[in-house]
């Protein structure tokens, strides 16, 4: 074994991936997050930090567009792949060890490796190299400040599914921004997927590990993720309700927490995150959800524009991770049958 191939197997213990959420695809999803875990890889924080891209479903012609420009922006080496069965998802990571290990096929991927080209619709008022020019807005202290528009989404690590926020920035306060959702080719097979309470627990424990990975509390957010695959891969519910009596009182007791989310509209976010937890064990006990409220299809995108005004980008996250369209649709739809 030489020099080259020795770094390189030992790199491939730790590949950063980057997963592409297609909407109505969360089981295909969250069975791509627990095998990357399982073998102590990372979830990539952004496309520059990333060794590797997935694409969980089957995108429509928006989103894979945006998958195609993030995919531009890796670094070498590099590979891609498409997962669109929870069960293979271990293969598909074999897969992509390989192509990373494999020095011909990232040599003529390097040689055929364009630079980043923007897609036509977004060139308008753009430099050459697809960045859009700033323009001038007064700011909320009555000085005039440079207003750069800036899209978050579809492709961000803990983001909804094919969410797209376009905000127009004064520093890093969003004064403006609209939203709008990049659709899946088609839905996913609900073959092999949790059904009943155990989606229900599946949906709550998700999102509340991914809003609980944005504010930063990474110990709790591995506790979430942890009962999440447990329950995909059949644990007990009981052993899991349990679980999540213990977290949910651990979040409801955190003053810092609490202080992080405080003042977030629509209201209060940390009160909602117990929530998403008390319905999660509640679930898996067995027992209806005693606040069965759930928005109605569309409102997310209506509703975000208005609630992120006004925040600073770390704030409007948040809030973003607190309105997961995925989780919302799923329970309501477990919850009706």
């Amino acid at each position: 074994m030489g020099l080259s191939e020795a770094v390189g197997r030992l790199a491939v213990r730790g590949v950063h991936l980057l997963v592409v959420a297609v909407p109505e695809w969360p089981t295909v999803r969250m069975s791509l997050e627990q095998a990357v875990f399982a073998r102590s890889w990372r979830l990539a924080r952004s496309a520059a930090d990333a060794d590797a891209l997935v694409v969980c479903g089957r995108p429509g012609a928006e989103l894979r567009g945006a998958a195609d420009r993030v995919w531009a922006q890796l670094p070498g080496p590099r590979a891609r792949g498409v997962l669109t069965t929870p069960a293979n998802a271990d293969a598909l990571l074999d897969s992509l060890a390989a192509e990373l290990l494999d020095a011909g096929s990232q040599r003529r991927d390097a040689r055929s490796r364009t630079s980043y080209a923007v897609n036509a619709a977004d060139e308008d008022e753009m430099t050459p190299a697809g960045i859009q020019l700033a323009g001038e807005g007064p700011d909320r202290d009555g000085v005039d400040l440079d207003v750069l528009h800036v899209p978050l989404g579809p492709v961000l690590p803990h983001w909804p599914a094919g969410l797209r926020l376009d905000c127009r920035l004064q520093g890093d306060v969003v004064v403006a921004a609209q939203a709008r959702m990049l659709p899946a080719a088609e839905p996913e097979d609900p073959t092999g997927a949790p059904a009943g309470d155990r989606r229900r627990a599946v949906m709550r424990c998700d999102a509340s590990y991914r809003l609980l990975a944005v504010a930063g509390w990474d110990a709790a957010a591995d506790s979430a993720r942890h009962v999440r695959d447990q329950l995909l891969t059949g644990a007990p519910m009981s052993d899991c309700a349990s679980r999540l009596d213990r977290l949910r009182r651990r979040v409801e007791r955190s003053v810092s927490l609490r202080w992080l989310l405080r003042d977030l509209p629509p209201g209060d976010v940390h009160r909602r995150l117990v929530r998403w937890l008390a319905e999660a064990a509640a679930a898996a006990r067995g027992e209806r959800e005693t606040d069965p409220r759930v928005a109605p299809p569309g409102s997310v995108t209506e509703t975000l524009p208005d609630l992120v005004a006004g925040l600073d980008l770390g704030a409007a996250r948040l809030v973003v991770a607190a309105h997961e369209p995925d989780s919302v649709v799923s329970v309501r739809e477990s919850a009706h049958g």
